[in-house]
């Protein structure tokens, strides 16, 4: 027990300091409370910050993996269009053929060009569908991936046309290259 002296009308009172223990551990109490509050909101911010970054961080793999889907797809898309192309691009030629090799108008040359013609028609219908299909893939190519892989798409797709107007893969070819590099390089960037 600690005692101090204060001077009262002369005489000196001695007084216990017991209030002293009781105090200063309420002191250290409310400051011990006051801490974990603060600790608490120090913690829930920490954890909302890393679930925000969790989530971005899955938003832009789902993203990457719906870039991947789709740039396979519009490449397989862009490969089946240009055989097709090129199939249908024979059949013309084949039909040019018969009638340079057909010369009188006999009913054997009538079934086998209507025949050809059929296989011409359904060629050029199996062209058109796949024509669709390589253009709504295109829209979505362009959405996901912006205007440069947009660009190499529409120089690929007028390359599919000119193998089915003139036979020539060429200007296809140098596109599609184009355009897998710059899918690729577009995957291999860096998630943000």
């Amino acid at each position: 027990m600690i005692l101090i002296a204060v001077r009262q009308d002369q005489d000196y009172v001695v007084m216990a300091w017991e209030w002293l223990a009781p105090v200063s551990t309420g002191a250290v109490g409310v400051a011990g409370i006051i801490g974990t509050i603060w600790g608490s909101v120090i913690s829930s911010r920490t954890q909302l910050s890393a679930s925000r970054l969790q989530s971005a961080a899955e938003t832009q793999r789902l993203l990457h993996a719906d870039k991947r889907a789709i740039f396979a797809k519009m490449l397989y898309q862009l490969e089946t269009l240009a055989d097709t192309a090129y199939d249908a691009w024979g059949r013309n030629k084949d039909v040019a053929e018969f009638d340079s090799q057909m010369g009188d108008a006999s009913e054997q040359r009538h079934e086998q060009e209507l025949a050809l013609v059929r296989e011409q028609r359904d060629q050029l219908k199996r062209y058109v569908d796949l024509r669709i299909e390589a253009n709504k893939l295109h829209a979505e190519v362009a959405v996901l991936a912006g205007p440069e892989i947009h660009d190499l798409v529409n120089a690929t797709l007028a390359g599919c046309a000119k193998i089915r107007e003139q036979g020539k893969r060429t200007s296809y070819t140098t596109a599609l290259n184009k355009l897998a590099f710059a899918m690729h390089q577009d995957l291999m960037s860096p998630l943000l």
